[in-house]
């Protein structure tokens, strides 16, 4: 195949295109081809503490913390944050407002009386957060606190950020004017992610196109090459979007190749970090469908995040192709825009513009939580995804007209979520 990709040329938050990119037709590249880890994550079981057993003091003093975490000098009233103790928070220029606490887990909680009606305190505990874009990102806290009848006072707190095992990605296509118009509004995440979407293409392909493209399959190499519809090329970038926030200490690589097992990267991406949230960007002459090369997208967390050794993870692997693959999660989900465009009232879960991962732990707490909403799991809620979580997923779907294969698929995310506002 030609080599169609060329570096990419942008200087990000001040991107020019140089010449030769022209305004053509724009469109998007919604959703990662692997949608689970290439290794089985091994989750070490931990001695959380159930629901019933967390006191209401632990959610005020972590309610506390994401006050402080979202700058907000107001607080909690009847907690405060003891001047001579230690409180050490991350990210002191970011601000957690727009981020809601999507899942609190109790790791561990001691408590000591040393009086009459006053407590010391310890809690350790995991928080996620997710914004209305469905981007996340995860906090372990540690807090000391003493508790009387009518305050808190919390003596020492330290929160630390939590590296993902398998972050999510989202990747679009998109023409090169329309990212030039994009990136010279200088734009943060939030604006350059949904101007992004809003400015791309869906790659589903047309009922014309997808019965083209059966009846070529059945062709051979050279009726191919004499049938195929001709294509005009145009200057694109690809972006790609890491959606779940990774730490200083972890990089992200794109390599970009003309064929699906090819190691030779074609392209030299660039790269943004957006507090935490990276994107990747290049570009090249080519016409969708007919042009097609491969993005993978490695994960390179600190050591020792990654199970069995693994230094690195394929967390994305996108095609210039559109998506033809019948039961792929290509059908299953909407794109963004289709998203988009549904009731107001629908969060990212129903809407599928983030797919769980039941292989996450967090995840699929979230999971089990909402099936024992609904009176299909009656199993502790551990995030330990397993033969009973499956059958209470394949009850479900068989009550709900979908295909009962315990299978976990964006199809059966939207219509567990539908309605519920996650």
């Amino acid at each position: 195949m030609k080599k169609i990709i060329y570096l990419a040329m942008v200087m990000f938050l001040g991107l020019q295109v140089l010449s030769g990119c022209k305004a053509q037709e724009h469109f998007q590249q919604t959703r990662s081809i692997y949608e689970r880890p290439p290794f089985e994550v091994q989750v070490p079981p931990l001695e959380t503490v159930s629901e019933e057993a967390v006191p209401a003091d632990i959610r005020i003093v972590a309610g506390a913390i994401v006050q402080r975490m979202r700058k907000n000098q107001q607080g909690i009233p009847g907690v405060s944050f003891d001047p001579a103790g230690i409180h050490y928070t991350p990210d002191a220029t970011f601000n957690y407002e727009g981020f809601a606490v999507t899942d609190l887990t109790v790791l561990d909680f001691q408590e000591n009386q040393i009086g009459q009606n006053h407590y010391r305190n310890t809690v350790l505990g995991v928080m996620m957060f997710a914004d209305s874009l469905g981007r996340r990102t995860m906090v372990e806290y540690d807090a000391q606190y003493e508790l009387t009848r009518n305050s808190i006072v919390i003596t020492q707190s330290v929160v630390r950020p939590v590296p993902p095992v398998f972050p999510n990605t989202q990747a679009f296509i998109i023409e090169a004017g329309e990212l030039k118009r994009i990136v010279d509004q200088r734009p943060d995440f939030e604006k350059f992610y949904s101007h992004v979407v809003s400015a791309s293409h869906s790659m589903t392909p047309t009922a014309e196109e997808r019965r083209m493209h059966e009846e070529m399959k059945q062709m051979t190499f050279f009726q191919r090459l004499r049938s195929a519809p001709a294509r005009q090329r145009q200057d694109n970038f690809m972006v790609i979007f890491v959606m779940d926030r990774i730490t200083p200490d972890s990089d992200l690589e794109v390599i970009v190749t003309e064929t699906l097992h090819g190691s030779q990267s074609v392209a030299r991406p660039v790269y943004k970090d957006f507090s935490g949230w990276r994107v990747a960007i290049f570009g090249g002459n080519f016409a969708i469908d007919r042009d097609v090369f491969y993005a993978k997208t490695y994960y390179r967390p600190a050591r020792g995040v990654l199970p069995d050794g693994h230094e690195r993870v394929l967390v994305g692997l996108f095609t210039s192709e559109k998506n033809y693959e019948t039961g792929s999660v290509h059908q299953e989900a909407r794109t963004v825009r289709e998203a988009a465009q549904t009731t107001v009232q629908e969060g990212p879960l129903a809407q599928g513009r983030v797919f769980l991962d039941t292989s996450n732990r967090s995840d699929a707490t979230v999971i089990q939580t909402r099936l024992a909403e609904l009176g299909f799991y009656n199993m502790a809620i551990d995030g330990l995804w397993g033969p009973g979580s499956r059958g209470a997923l394949q009850n479900f779907q068989g009550s709900n007209g979908l295909s009962a294969d315990g299978q976990w698929t964006m199809q059966t995310q939207m219509r567990l979520f539908t309605g519920t506002g996650k």
